[in-house]
């Protein structure tokens, strides 16, 4: 199995990066908040370059560079080919497009930010100060479908748990027909009592009385 090449950071001159004739992002909007972060933070994150020096990935890093003036910039040249290259330049920024933020754990990493008014000036649209104030969303109520398909999860659990460690046996409430899963060697260590329904008693025809005839008188001789 061949071993894949390492990418190689070089510094190339700013006035022999070329910006792609086609770039399909709009940048300009953004590009006085990367120029703020590279002041703040430096060129953390070098610019993707084909082998003709032109952009593939990194077009509002280099527009806010020339704009602070830098001679060279951080870049990676790729062997891409030209195909590939037109895919990447959309797939690079369309990415970013689908990532969510979890609000809890963005709310705590904000919290223990010790300038936060700095950073604040480099997010416009993102009032900070709002943010935190903001209440957490209240879970959403869960609807009698998500109640039930929960609970034939956690039944599926415990009974995958219950026999690869138990010895469960099935035991029928005779009062209200409900089946349950008790250990074996529970019913054997303890004495339980299953109460069992009397049958009904039949019933018994009360006797009917009978009259007796009376004998019949004798005739006199």
């Amino acid at each position: 199995m061949s071993e894949k090449p390492q990418l190689e950071i070089i510094n190339v001159p700013i006035t022999e990066i070329i910006p792609y004739w086609r770039n399909p992002r709009n940048n300009e909007a953004a590009v006085q908040v990367v120029k703020a972060s590279i002041e703040r933070f430096g060129f953390t994150q070098p610019i993707i370059l084909d082998t003709e020096k032109t952009i593939i990935a990194g077009h509002t890093r280099y527009m806010a560079a020339k704009q602070l003036g830098l001679a060279t910039l951080p870049c990676v040249i790729s062997l891409m080919d030209e195909a590939k290259a037109k895919e990447y330049r959309v797939i690079d920024n369309k990415s970013s497009e689908a990532a969510t933020w979890d609000t809890d754990k963005l709310m705590a990493e904000i919290r223990e930010w010790q300038t936060p008014a700095e950073v604040q000036a480099m997010m416009p649209d993102f009032n900070i100060a709002e943010f935190l104030n903001k209440v957490s969303t209240p879970a959403p109520v869960p609807t009698n479908e998500k109640i039930a398909a929960l609970g034939q999860q956690m039944q599926a659990g415990v009974a995958q748990i219950g026999s690869a460690t138990r010895n469960l046996v099935d035991m029928s409430c005779p009062g209200c027909g409900n089946v349950f899963q008790v250990d074996r060697d529970e019913v054997a260590r303890r004495s339980f009592y299953v109460p069992v329904a009397k049958p009904p008693e039949p019933e018994v025809a009360e006797p009917v009385p009978v009259k007796q005839k009376k004998p019949a008188k004798k005739k006199g001789k």
